[in-house]
């Protein structure tokens, strides 16, 4: 009950930047799905909206480790028009 609780604020914490930053996120909850952990509709009977604006998206680093030393590989989030 405790994992759940720090799951549930981190994600409130999460969605309340997201959204200070001029993300859109209605509608939606983190959960357990049947192949782990994703984001669902709260009330599938409502429309549910995500956007990130261009100005939130990050390069994105592939990366490994080996004995210590970091591998890296950048690819870049695409932004739709």
């Amino acid at each position: 009950l405790i994992v759940i609780s720090l799951m549930d604020d981190n994600w409130n914490f999460l969605l309340c930047e997201f959204r200070r930053l001029g993300g859109i996120a209605d509608n939606i909850c983190q959960k357990e799905g049947e192949y782990g952990r994703g984001i669902f509709s709260v009330k599938p009977s409502l429309k549910t909206r995500i956007f990130t604006p261009s100005k939130l998206l990050v390069w994105k680093w592939y990366g490994s480790f080996f004995e210590g030393t970091i591998f890296r590989h950048l690819a870049y989030i695409s932004r739709h028009k």
